[in-house]
């Protein structure tokens, strides 16, 4: 892992004591449970495209609808109705890294379901979602049904993307407009709540809807990562998001022979699904999220550049060590 500083290294008292921030404990202690056997690798699969940005905004959003626009068009999301005792009930919009793992799981999941000869449309979720939520301490009071609000906003969110083209006709110049309604994940949710201790536990069941389904099953369109990473970053989106964009680079890198790459500040924030709009600001939080996910990635190779008079800065990520071994290239599955 290289640590990236773009001005100059950190100066260490050697005699002061180290001290470790809470983040970075629990990456130690992450790595520790991997070496002694405590804790396997866990493979699994995301839809490629979530590699190049999110879906799901970063914070909780106030309202019904969030709307953002980048380098592809813009991207909306509305949030739908879910079932609730004595009808139906309004969710938010799906926000965080809880939905992001959530994706994650259903997506593997369901190509699990289907290798083993099962039918990957109708999918119990309990022993995955019970496994992902022991993986993350949320086993008590409003942080387990934090999990359960994610799941149902998830599922019942709607998602539209717009964008326009330019193009000439008949000698006139005109532009397309395109609107794409992006195909809902499941087309039903199945809850069971124990009446009892409803935060104990609960046992998912859902449908997943034939274009979700056809595209996690298409392997040109997934990615196999590591869960129990990106579990450990479900409580930081923007490191969460970093992760999965610095392992498909890499793998662009060695798909292509090539050696580095850079990305300027201006390209990553047009590209990135974020809240913010200043340049600055984003760079800020990005290279905070790039140190998160660096923490877990370790063999990743990365250098953040200084911008000069005329020429933006931004990071080179270079060739390095695949997050995923090409043995596991049909994780998930």
């Amino acid at each position: 892992m290289s640590v990236p500083n773009e001005n100059h290294p950190e100066q260490h008292d050697m005699s002061a004591p180290i001290e470790f921030s809470r983040d970075e404990l629990r990456a130690i202690e992450h790595h520790r449970k991997l070496e002694l056997g405590e804790q396997d690798e866990v493979f699994g699969t995301v839809f490629s495209q979530s590699a190049h940005f999110s879906y799901f905004p970063l914070a909780k959003v106030q309202g019904t609808e969030w709307v953002r626009r980048n380098a592809w068009g813009e991207i909306a999301i509305d949030a739908g109705r879910i079932a609730a005792p004595g009808g139906s009930k309004r969710t938010g919009v799906p926000f965080g890294g809880l939905p992001r793992l959530l994706m994650a799981y259903i997506t593997t999941e369901a190509r699990r379901v289907n290798a083993a000869g099962g039918d990957p449309s109708r999918l119990d979720l309990t022993d995955s979602l019970n496994a992902m939520v022991r993986e993350l301490g949320l086993t008590k009071g409003s942080r387990n049904r934090a999990v359960m609000e994610a799941l149902e906003s998830a599922l019942s969110a709607r998602v539209t993307f717009t964008r326009t083209e330019e193009d000439e006709r008949d000698g006139k110049r005109g532009n397309w407009l395109h609107t794409m309604w992006v195909p809902q994940v499941a087309t039903s949710l199945k809850l069971w709540v124990p009446s009892q201790s409803p935060l104990d536990g609960f046992e998912p069941y859902i449908t997943l809807s034939t274009e979700f389904l056809q595209t996690a099953l298409d392997d040109s369109r997934v990615l196999p990562t590591r869960l129990d990473m990106l579990a450990q970053l479900a409580g930081k989106p923007m490191a969460y998001d970093v992760l999965l964009w610095l392992q498909n680079v890499i793998y662009a890198l060695h798909r292509g022979n090539l050696r580095e790459r850079f990305f300027s500040w201006p390209e990553l924030f047009a590209a990135t699904t974020h809240e913010y709009t200043r340049v600055n600001d984003f760079t800020t939080y990005w290279k905070r999220a790039l140190t998160e996910a660096l923490r877990y990635y370790q063999d990743a190779q990365v250098e953040l550049v200084r911008g000069v008079r005329g020429k933006p800065g931004g990071v080179i990520v270079k060739r390095s060590p695949l997050l995923v071994p090409p043995k596991r290239g049909a994780l998930g599955s």
